[in-house]
């Protein structure tokens, strides 16, 4: 009897050791996976911060051009209620579409760059 429980007992240790060897082996493949999940995650919050940067710069190009719109056809009404539109149009060679309104030609408001051509907001 004191034999069958010495068996027992080396069969007991020698489980309760291939159990802890395989819970350290466990434990080291999550460790590896949380090492592997973090630094995913850090670089997709990096992309996430360079995109919404990018997304913020998008929208004060858009403000602004939306702006110089705005400016233009002030412009452009305001000759056009002067009477001046009709001139200008004339002199500097802007077409009239089909539809009667007149194309925007850049050059009356902004001169040409060094390359020549319009400069944008980007430039600025």
């Amino acid at each position: 009897m004191e034999q069958w429980l010495e068996y027992l007992d080396e069969k007991f240790a020698q489980h309760c050791k291939e159990y802890a060897e395989d819970m350290t082996q466990a434990i080291a493949s999550i460790k590896q996976v949380a090492v592997w999940v973090e630094e995913k995650m850090t670089t997709q919050g990096q992309e996430i911060q360079k995109l919404q940067k990018q997304v913020t710069e998008r929208e004060k190009e858009s403000t602004a051009m939306a702006l110089e719109i705005s400016i233009l056809q002030d412009s452009h009404k305001r000759l056009l209620e002067t009477g001046l539109a009709g001139k200008i149009s004339e002199s500097s060679g802007c077409q009239r579409e089909r539809t009667g309104r007149m194309r925007i030609c850049w050059s009356h408001w902004y001169p040409k760059n060094e390359h020549g051509t319009f400069p944008n907001l980007s430039d600025e």
